[in-house]
């Protein structure tokens, strides 16, 4: 597992043993599933990118470097089944090690604190909820809030007899059922490349998918996205409502056709001239 470099390194929670918390890094629980991960991955990507952040020039060059150097290499790492399961692996050995050793868990932040004091696995999911709510508001703070994220994982993990984490299969994203499912890695590494703005790579992406199956909502949904945002409007439309043909309910692929149908909607003439003169009539 690569070292971070050090003006990312944490040093509390798992990161005192030396492990990098992706987890922490993404605001999500250990319980998370993939589309959970997904989901807060894109909302991260969207908050940081430099067309979007608020901020300083220096706060947006550290939310540039955080995302490629420690946010994306999460998202990676999470969503790969081998890597997540070698990831697992890790933690389940660390956790064995300090129980062996009957080493007792030091925590620093108040809100880890509270959380050993009143521990109970059910408040666990709401508690990493409401510490990574604001986590990348402030970029200068946000190695704080991760560090005090993994010392709430810490403190869950050596409370557990086992770790468990949900599979990929478990989703209803990429069920063997779902088309999706035989297109998993390219859609992760466009979603990936839309995160970063990198249109060009993301189409890539997509193009290889539709060659192994052309019945997955998600993957025209994504073309849509790309389009969208490469001003191909008329093409943008097509690939939604083929996503919205094959499935009807997809939601993110309703708003995006609405975003898309608006701004190809012809915008009214303004009425100029007095008395009615050069009005459109």
């Amino acid at each position: 597992m690569a070292d971070l470099p050090k003006q990312f390194t944490i040093d509390r929670g798992l990161g005192k043993y030396k492990i990098t918390d992706y987890y922490a890094i993404l605001g999500v629980p250990l319980t998370a599933n993939p589309e959970e991960i997904r989901k807060k991955f894109l909302a991260i990507a969207k908050a940081l990118h430099p067309d979007t952040f608020t901020g300083t020039d220096r706060e947006r060059l550290t939310a540039t470097m955080f995302f490629a150097r420690m946010i994306s290499p999460a998202y990676q790492i999470l969503t790969n089944d081998r890597s997540r399961s070698e990831y697992i692996a890790t933690l389940k050995l660390l956790v064995q090690n300090l129980k062996k050793k009957d080493e007792q868990i030091e925590v620093k932040s108040e809100v880890a604190k509270n959380f050993q004091k009143d521990f109970h696995p059910t408040f666990y999911p709401s508690t990493v909820e409401t510490v990574s709510r604001d986590q990348y508001q402030n970029i200068d703070k946000a190695l704080t809030v991760v560090a005090d994220l993994s010392e709430i994982n810490l403190i869950y993990l050596m409370a557990q007899d086992t770790i468990s984490v949900p599979k990929t299969e478990s989703v209803p994203f990429t069920t063997s059922a779902d088309p999706s499912a035989k297109i998993r890695r390219e859609l992760q590494m466009a979603e990936l490349y839309i995160g970063k703005k990198q249109w060009t790579d993301a189409l890539k992406e997509l193009k290889t998918a539709e060659k192994k199956t052309t019945e997955s909502a998600n993957l025209y949904y994504l073309f849509g996205v790309v389009y969208l945002n490469q001003s191909a409007l008329s093409t943008a439309r097509t690939s939604l409502q083929k996503a919205l043909k094959i499935d009807p309910k997809h939601e993110e692929a309703k708003k995006t056709l609405t975003e898309v149908e608006k701004k190809m909607a012809p915008k009214k003439e303004e009425k100029k001239g007095w008395f009615g003169i050069g009005k459109k009539k």
